[in-house]
């Protein structure tokens, strides 16, 4: 993956490369390292991304995850 470069205020949406398969009574939570936040203020756009099991073989996105930053 090439570096990405996030100027102040600005909004990336970044590809994680990862997919998660998991039973559809659980989920997944994304959350952003506390030292991320205090060091550059960065964050999640939505705080927490809950990603739940239908996800996975989802038409619209096959099931790769991304963050917005």
């Amino acid at each position: 993956m090439d570096d990405i470069v996030i100027k102040p205020r600005e909004i990336v949406k970044i590809p994680t490369g990862y997919k998660a398969n998991f039973n559809s009574d659980e989920g997944l939570l994304l959350i952003m390292r506390s030292g991320l936040g205090f060091k550059y203020n960065l964050r999640l756009t939505n705080q927490v991304g809950v990603i739940e099991s239908d996800y996975y073989n989802n038409e619209t996105n096959k099931g790769h995850m991304w963050v917005s930053i």
